[in-house]
Formats: structure tokens, sequence, C-alpha cells
């Protein structure tokens, strides 16, 4: 049985992304050992300051960047589920990243560069946007690359599995549904 840890990050429950989120929990506790850090309800904090910056450098962390830390290393699987904003991630997903991912706990830097820490986990990442796929023409191939190379295989994570549902704003329930259909068989990879 694998353990998960959902990271959400959307500010409106009622959004299809909150129903992608939704979907992906029930069909993980199925069979799974889940847990969820919803970043708007845990109001975490975002800013990376000097203090944190001075403090991570020096070895120490803070108790609600521990907390986060904490709930990384006891899962073998992550998932992410996030809206696509001015392509990129949200700001708050951002945040998290940049405090709770850091130097000597997700990544270090040695003679031939960065080392992944977390070279254990497998992740999935699931994505939501308003535009549609014809609109998002070739800038679709790149969007994983920030999030998939720049984050999740710089810290370790070798498998990363990417689905982005496009245009969610703009078609029709059916579609929407059907995208929702595709979430088992992305949870089952997820944990094989």
């Amino acid at each position: 049985m694998s353990k998960v840890l959902i990271i959400y990050c959307h500010p409106n429950p009622k959004s299809f992304n909150h129903a992608v989120y939704g979907r992906l929990e029930s069909e993980l506790k199925k069979s799974h050992e889940v847990r969820t850090r919803d970043l708007y309800a845990l109001k975490f904090n975002p800013v990376l300051d000097g203090q944190d910056l001075g403090e991570l450098q020096a070895g120490k962390v803070s108790a609600d960047i521990a907390a986060e830390q904490a709930e990384i290393l006891w899962a073998d699987r992550l998932a992410f589920v996030y809206p696509l904003w001015w392509f990129g991630r949200p700001a708050l997903l951002k945040g998290y990243i940049d405090r709770v991912l850091s130097y000597g706990f997700a990544f270090e830097y040695g003679p031939n560069g960065g080392r992944g820490l977390l070279h254990h986990k497998k992740a999935l990442v699931l994505m939501t946007t308003g535009t549609p796929e014809v609109i998002l023409g070739t800038a679709q191939n790149a969007l994983p690359t920030s999030m998939r190379d720049g984050t999740l295989k710089f810290c370790g994570i070798q498998e990363v599995l990417w689905k982005s549902f496009d245009g969610v704003i703009a078609v029709s329930d059916a579609d929407r549904h059907a995208m929702l259909d595709e979430i088992p068989a992305l949870a089952k990879t997820l944990v094989s």
C-alpha cells in the first residue's frame, strides 16, 4: 500500500480544479494511505523571507517548514493539483516549493553540481487550464518543464507523470466528466 501526499493549491472549492483533486483523493483512498496539504486551507505562508533563508542556510528549519517536510518524508508518492495561472504555478504553490523543497532537504550541491535528495519519490502533476489546447499551441509542450524538470526532477524525483486538463472553462459538462474519468487510470499509474 502506497503512502500518497496530495499537495493541492486552488482557492475555490467549487472549481473544476477542486473536482480533479476530489476525484484523485477518492480514487487513491480506495487502497492507499492518503494525506492532503490544501495550501489555501492551511493558510500556508509562501514568503521565503530573509529570516527563513538565513535559518535554512544555517541548517535550521522553522516549525511550519519542518511540518511540511515531515509530510513529504512520510509519503512515497507525491501528487500536485493546481491551475495554470499566467503560464505558471500559483504564487502560493511556488512559495511552498521555495520554502519546503529547500537546500539540504530536497537537494544539495556537490562538485558535480546539484543532486536531488528525494530520489525515492514518484510524482503526478494534474494541472487545469482555462485555455483550450488549440490556443495554447506549442506552449503546451513547454508547460511541464518548470514543475517536472526544474523542480521535481532537480529534487531527484525521476518519474514524474503529467496531465493537463485544458479549456475547462469553455468545454461542455460532458467533456469535463470525461476528463474526470481519466483520473482513476492516472492514480493507478502513480501507485504502480
